[in-house]
């Protein structure tokens, strides 16, 4: 009997010391936050190059022909004289132009792009423990009186049984 009674005193012991609570809460907040600048320009040149060249000439042609026959004959040959003279003028006048034009353009444009993000990261943990001493808390009275009962019928048991026995 005495057996029974000292396991039954450390079982209860046992349990009334594993009764021990600690409450935890823990509350996390984090804030992100994403700061973007952006800077941009932008330089366009233009420039246009316009080359004209013109020609022009005027060129006169003047040509002149001139015929000329003496034919003098006698001493028997009878014609004694026949003279042609005949005089031709040709006159020509050429006049070109000559037009020749370039056009070119040229546009540069040059951009310049700069982001700069910041970024920051703000957490915060608060924990709050909270630790109760006590062996037994509220429900758990419950599991203590049937663990004296559970102990009381178990050494009445096994006290009946030796006395029969």
């Amino acid at each position: 009997m005495k057996k029974a009674l000292t396991i039954s005193l450390l079982i209860l012991i046992c349990l009334a010391l594993a009764g021990c609570r600690s409450n935890r809460e823990m509350n996390r907040k984090t804030e992100l936050s994403s700061e973007t600048a952006k800077n941009a320009s932008i330089l366009t040149k233009d420039s246009a190059d316009i080359k004209t060249k013109s020609s022009s000439s005027k060129e006169k042609v003047h040509n002149e022909v001139r015929y000329l026959e003496v034919t003098d004959f006698n001493p028997d040959g009878t014609i004694k004289s026949i003279s042609k003279e005949w005089r031709g003028i040709d006159q020509q006048e050429k006049e070109s132009s000559h037009q020749e034009s370039s056009d070119n353009s040229v546009k540069e444009t040059k951009v310049d792009s700069t982001s700069v993000t910041k970024a920051k990261k703000k957490e915060e943990v608060k924990k709050k423990n909270t630790d109760d001493s006590r062996p037994i808390q509220g429900s758990e009275w419950i599991y203590f009186v049937i663990g004296i009962v559970v102990i009381f019928i178990i050494s009445k048991v096994a006290g009946s049984m030796r006395k029969k026995g």
